[in-house]
């Protein structure tokens, strides 16, 4: 994680809406992650990839986010876990953490964050 650009300060941003989350693309919206069974983290693995192929090798996850693109935040460290929990799949998976940012919704104790994901695939195996 030596190249990741990340940053070291909260930004404080009025409430804002993102465009709904569609089901191709290399975006990803996830309200929260938990901890959960092995089975779910293969899962999120396979989501990953597929957002990944989807992104020609990029993804981008928004933690914090609902479906719809409304940004609800979650707490600080709920958030933590869930971004924890997204490296765990990408490491998995072989994905590289390229950036991320945590970004406090004004006036709440609350954040949402964007993180972006890379991984060298193999394009010549998807059927045209």
């Amino acid at each position: 994680m030596n190249n990741v650009n990340k940053t070291k300060y909260k930004i404080y941003m009025p409430l804002v809406k993102l465009q709904s989350e569609k089901e191709t693309g290399n975006i990803e919206y996830k309200i929260r992650l938990c901890n959960d069974t092995e089975e779910k983290i293969n899962q999120l693995g396979t989501q990953m990839l597929y957002r990944l192929y989807q992104g020609e090798g990029y993804v981008i996850y928004y933690l914090g986010v609902c479906d719809n693109g409304d940004i609800m935040g979650i707490f600080e460290n709920d958030l933590d876990i869930s971004f924890s929990l997204l490296k765990r799949v990408s490491k998995k998976i072989g994905a590289e953490l390229i950036k991320f940012i945590k970004i406090n919704i004004d006036g709440t104790d609350k954040f949402y964050m964007k993180v972006i994901l890379k991984k060298k695939l193999d394009l010549s195996l998807i059927d045209l």
